[in-house]
């Protein structure tokens, strides 16, 4: 369900960690500066990108984007539903739902998504009383479409078992084995009415040279290798192979990314409308030690 083929950059979704959060094992700048925020935005905007994520979670993020100004565009955000508690209130979700859209400075969110929906799938969790609380939201019209950012793509499916989600949001990394290789995602499509990627470069990992990468990576530099020298031959930087591998998958219909400045926003757009690329066979990797930056220890080697 590829949209919007007369503009391929309304595929991206601009990501909005790296505003509000020191985030990406690559990233040495720090949180983006709110000038920087508007150039990124400006960027955004003349490329014909329309959707920007972010998350109550991602620190300030939400007040920067409302403070920069984000009325043209379509936003969506995600919220914590340990926060809520295993019987929820759908007065209170809406709360949080008015919350983020005055931090936004906006009318509506296009989406809004579990950021930790595994808690939904706790024993003690009354679903019934989240799924009368998630109505409660989606009859208060604020709210375009209500969603699941999941780790792994068997989460998803267990959780569309539960309540009817209309988004889901999944790492899509490139060297992902189950990412060309499993059938779980045309279920999920089929599922799901949207399928956004995000994590493609795996918080920036894949942009790092070998030699410069924590010792804690070790185990996986045949893989890594593969994936550079590739890259390589083809005569495309990480980002750029990245980008065109994951946005040619048949099920994945929008891109999350994030940046720092707007020219690495300029250059994302300029490698999506130079075509798809195949996977890179000999880089890919089914372990979660590696795919997982969730369980990273960087500090303990």
């Amino acid at each position: 369900m590829h949209s919007n083929s007369s503009n391929p950059s309304a595929r991206f979704i601009l990501g909005s960690v790296q505003f509000g959060l020191n985030y990406g094992v690559s990233n040495t700048h720090g949180k983006v500066d709110a000038v920087q925020v508007k150039h990124i935005l400006q960027s955004a905007r003349e490329a014909g990108i329309v959707e920007i994520d972010t998350a109550a979670g991602y620190g300030s993020a939400q007040k920067v984007l409302g403070h920069a100004g984000v009325q043209s565009f379509e936003v969506g955000s995600k919220f914590s539903a340990e926060a809520f508690g295993p019987e929820p209130d759908g007065k209170a979700l809406i709360a949080a739902v008015e919350h983020s859209l005055r931090e936004l400075r906006v009318d509506q969110l296009c989406y809004w998504l579990v950021h930790d929906p595994q808690f939904l799938l706790k024993s003690d969790v009354d679903m019934a009383a989240w799924r009368a609380a998630l109505d409660t939201v989606r009859a208060d019209g604020r709210v375009g479409a209500i969603g699941v950012s999941v780790y792994a793509v068997k989460e998803a499916l267990l959780l569309s078992k539960l309540y009817c989600f209309d988004v889901v949001q999944i790492p899509t990394v490139p060297i992902d084995h189950a990412l060309w290789h499993s059938t779980d995602l045309a279920i999920l499509a089929e599922t799901y009415r949207e399928v956004h990627g995000r994590s493609i470069l795996l918080q920036g990992l894949l942009t790092m040279p070998i030699n410069g990468l924590p010792s804690y990576f070790s185990p996986w530099l045949k893989q890594l290798k593969a994936w550079h020298e590739r890259c390589a031959e083809l005569g495309v930087s990480p980002v750029e192979a990245a980008i065109r591998m994951v946005s040619s998958h048949p099920h994945i219909d929008k891109l999350v990314v994030g940046v720092t400045r707007s020219e690495e926003l300029d250059e994302l757009v300029k490698f999506l409308a130079r075509g798809p690329l195949a996977s890179i066979e000999a880089a890919l990797t089914d372990d979660a030690r590696l795919l997982s930056p969730a369980i990273w220890r960087l500090e303990e080697v």
